[in-house]
């Protein structure tokens, strides 16, 4: 600790800058000392439909020293939706270790309602107490899970949530970043992504699962997914607040926006967008899209909406960030479909000082990814390509084609992009590989391509089946959350 109190508090302040708050307190109770020079620091507040996360935003914009911290806000869209058939099934597991009660069917609301029916509430607690005589530990969780959702339709119903993020912008001077997040990610047993206060508050029992509890195969709640309210409701009043914002981020894990129906030529929201990109000097854009579309039967995506998303987009002249991510992640037995050319959507031409470039989960030709990558400006440094899959050729392929065709790489004197490319494993549903250092050593002719191609069983309309895209044995980084990459 002596060691420590010699140091000059800005040497001190440089180190605390790397740690996060729990670290900090820890070292606050230490001693003295560090108490006075290890500051709190806080960099997001968070928008939600529960009254806590409202009322700590409002403690921290009156807040002297906190008020000033803020650079982020974060709304988040997940989410409390009640099931009881399955309630009462996961209580009677925990009780008595089997779980075979006879469904009560009905619920109570799906998640992008805004109103709930009263009749419902009683049912879980009579089910509850007619299995078990009383309801114990049960008692106490369902009771605060029915006046968690009844502050939610509540706060739902007033736009509570809306009022709160409208007087946000205008009480952080230093925010730049309005980020929209499903904290409740794919699967409702996964952890939070973001530790909101009213996470915080929460018994750790109850927050894993987050209390949906609609689980299914795999534990996917399938019954109410992520809604896209945050997102209308930010683009509104960001493109009417005297506010500006530098960078909008719509994280993967949201609903993503349909292409076909809310950009087209008379929408309100599609205008919403318009002004927010105008209105503000984005220098960092993150974008999601519906990937059902690719399913839907008017398939292409006819040239209105995908005129007005590039000319949307090309308002964005400062960008040095854009992330473009679709829902769904594409399976090589369902591409029917041929798939839309980059450059039908994304200005290249008016993003002079882009230097990162992300894609996720679309469907590619090799003839259009060829096209994109000669429209990039030379100020990029790193091209990201997550769940990206290649309309009639593989990754193998793609890899020698640039090297071998387009010369990546055969120029010292020209620096390559970083670029990083990830895959599901195909043995595991759960586990993703990632491609960086591999990519680089392979266009400098030290290393072997790390694709390969993996044939697995079809449908009879396939013939011998599919062929897959795979990684070679040893190469690659395994994670086991595709929200990770």
């Amino acid at each position: 600790m002596a060691g420590l109190t010699d140091l000059a508090n800005e040497l001190l302040y440089g180190i605390f800058d790397f740690l996060p708050n729990s670290d900090v307190k820890n070292i606050r109770l230490t001693c003295r000392f560090l108490y006075t020079v290890t500051p709190l620091t806080l960099s997001r507040v968070f928008i939600s439909p529960f009254k806590r996360d409202l009322e700590v935003l409002r403690s921290v914009a009156n807040h002297p020293v906190f008020s000033q911290q803020i650079t982020e806000i974060v709304w988040d869209d997940r989410r409390l939706h009640l099931d009881e058939a399955t309630h009462i099934e996961i209580a009677q597991f925990y009780d008595t270790g089997v779980c075979n009660v006879q469904s009560v069917f009905g619920h109570l609301e799906q998640v992008d309602e805004s109103r709930y029916v009263d009749r419902r509430r009683a049912s879980l607690q009579k089910a509850l107490i007619g299995l078990y005589g009383h309801m114990g530990e049960w008692e106490r969780a369902h009771h605060l899970l029915l006046r968690l959702y009844d502050e939610q339709q509540s706060v739902l119903e007033s736009c509570e949530d809306v009022e709160t993020f409208r007087f946000a912008l205008q009480a952080f001077p230093r925010l730049r970043r309005v980020t929209i997040a499903d904290n409740c990610l794919k699967k409702c047993v996964e952890w939070r992504r973001y530790s909101t206060p009213l996470m915080r508050s929460l018994p750790s029992w109850l927050l894993k699962p987050w209390p949906c509890s609609i689980l299914g195969n795999g534990n996917v709640c399938y019954i109410a997914g992520p809604t896209l309210r945050g997102y209308y409701a930010a683009v509104r009043e960001l493109s009417r607040s005297s506010r500006t914002v530098s960078e909008f981020i719509m994280e993967p894990s949201c609903r993503g926006v349909d292409l076909i129906n809310d950009l087209n030529i008379f929408n309100s929201s599609k205008e919403d967008f318009i002004f927010l990109i105008m209105r503000n000097n984005l220098t960092s854009l993150e974008y999601t899209l519906d990937g059902y579309v690719r399913l839907h039967p008017t398939w292409p995506w006819n040239d209105i909406p995908k005129s007005i998303l590039r000319m949307t987009l090309s308002c964005a002249q400062a960008l040095e960030h854009f992330a473009l991510n679709t829902t769904v992640e594409p399976c090589r037995s369902r591409l029917l479909h041929s798939p839309v050319p980059l450059l039908d959507i994304l200005p290249m031409e008016r993003w002079r000082v882009l230097r990162t470039f992300s894609l996720r989960c679309f469907v590619l030709t090799l003839d259009d990814f060829i096209l994109f990558l000669s429209a990039l400006p030379a100020t990029i440094t790193s091209l990201e390509f997550h769940m990206v899959m290649f309309f009639s050729t593989k990754w193998e392929e793609v890899l020698y084609y640039l090297r071998d065709i387009v010369g990546w790489g055969s120029d010292p004197n020209l620096p390559l992009p970083t670029l990083t490319v990830s895959l599901r494993l195909e043995y595991s549903s759960s586990q993703i590989v990632i491609l960086r250092d591999e990519l680089k050593l392979f266009f400098e002719r030290k290393a072997p391509n790390p694709f390969t191609t993996l044939c697995r069983p079809g449908f009879e309309s396939q013939g011998s089946g599919v062929t897959d895209d795979s990684v070679l044995p040893g190469f690659g980084r395994v994670v086991d959350d595709f929200d990770a990459i």
